[in-house]
């Protein structure tokens, strides 16, 4: 399974190459990714920072409380100061208290 951000509409592909899952983010979410190319493509790559914060983002719905956001069972140890502090800033972008209450519950 492969999951995109996209500032498309939402939707899934599947092929002989796999699932493909493109999920909307509003344009001034669209922030925070290097290009690269590989064999002739551009390729758009999040950041640690950006990469954690689209992951909580498409599932900020189900992430009700520290035991939901604790059963992630993320790996944040190799987070620096500028990567929380990143973080934080997308989470300001976005605006949203859930999103807040979330940061509040990740264990650095």
């Amino acid at each position: 399974n492969f999951t995109s951000a996209t500032t498309a509409k939402t939707y899934k592909l599947a092929n002989e190459f796999g699932n493909f899952h493109y999920y909307h983010l509003k344009d001034e979410l669209f922030i925070g990714y290097g290009i690269i190319k590989k064999h002739g493509y551009l390729i758009y790559k999040a950041g640690a920072a950006k990469a954690l914060f689209d992951f909580l983002y498409l599932r900020k719905n189900i992430l009700l409380n520290r035991d939901t956001v604790k059963e992630l069972r993320l790996n944040l140890g190799g987070f620096s100061k500028k990567d929380k502090s990143e973080l934080k800033k997308y989470i300001k972008i976005e605006g949203s208290k859930r999103m807040l209450k979330i940061f509040n519950y990740l264990e650095f």
